[in-house]
């Protein structure tokens, strides 16, 4: 496989990380495993001090839903990876069109093609023990490591099992890359936040009353559905 994609090095990679809402992500762990050699890391938050991948266009980067990877990668001060395939994408993509009853998450993906995987129950518990921060004792480290390890594992299943079909499209790599690509400024989107114009919103604040009224009077002469500020559904 690494032969016909045309890279040295295939790495599926995975964080677990714990975040406060709106905030950049706190990586616990990282997971990767290079599919040519089968070379596996196995790396704490202690030991995510410099980049262990060669981050080139020789380098294959392989996640779902890679923005939260990136994100990690920008949080530690790592280099971006230059070719990143996101079979979060390559699922979506997959199922356009479609009526897609089990989601878009991992597991989704993995009961679609058949690929077995932990119980949700077990992936909750163990998203929870993660997201609470720590400390953590050293068996619940081992815990997330080899929680960590088992979704990298089920990543690996899922792009073996959708290679075929993204191979088989002309220059379908090519387009898959350009929707990792997008997926990286997804990254870069999130981290930087929304651009906000402080002056603009302050005065939105300080006047919405009047300004939700005028709304209201322009809009309500032709149904008479308001009574005052109250959206009146008899009416």
């Amino acid at each position: 496989m690494t032969s016909a994609a045309g890279f040295k090095e295939i790495w599926v990679l995975d964080f677990e990380f714990s975040a406060q809402s709106g905030e950049d992500p706190d990586p616990v762990c990282m997971v990767a495993h290079e599919i040519g050699s089968g070379r596996r890391l196995r790396l704490w938050r202690n030991e995510l001090i410099t980049c262990p991948f060669d981050v080139g266009p020789e380098t294959l980067f392989v996640a779902y839903f890679a923005s939260a990877e990136l994100k990690c990668f920008r949080t530690l001060g790592w280099p971006t990876p230059e070719r990143v395939l996101d079979l979060y994408a390559e699922y979506r993509l997959w199922q356009n069109g479609n009526t897609c009853a089990r989601g878009y998450g991992l597991l989704d993906a993995a009961a679609a093609f058949g690929i077995k995987y932990m119980g949700a129950t077990k992936k909750t518990t163990m998203r929870n023990l993660i997201l609470s921060g720590g400390p953590w004792s050293t068996r619940e480290q081992l815990l997330i490591l080899n929680y960590c390890e088992a979704d990298v594992k089920l990543t690996t299943e899922l792009f073996r099992a959708m290679w075929p079909a993204i191979s088989a499209v002309p220059d379908g790599l090519g387009q898959a890359l350009f929707r990792g690509r997008y997926m990286t400024s997804v990254a870069v989107m999130e981290s930087n936040g929304i651009p906000l114009d402080q002056d603009l919103l302050s005065r939105l604040r300080e006047n919405w009353s009047e300004i939700k009224a005028q709304l209201i009077a322009r809009i309500d002469s032709q149904y008479g559905v308001y009574d005052g500020a109250r959206f009146v559904r008899q009416k």
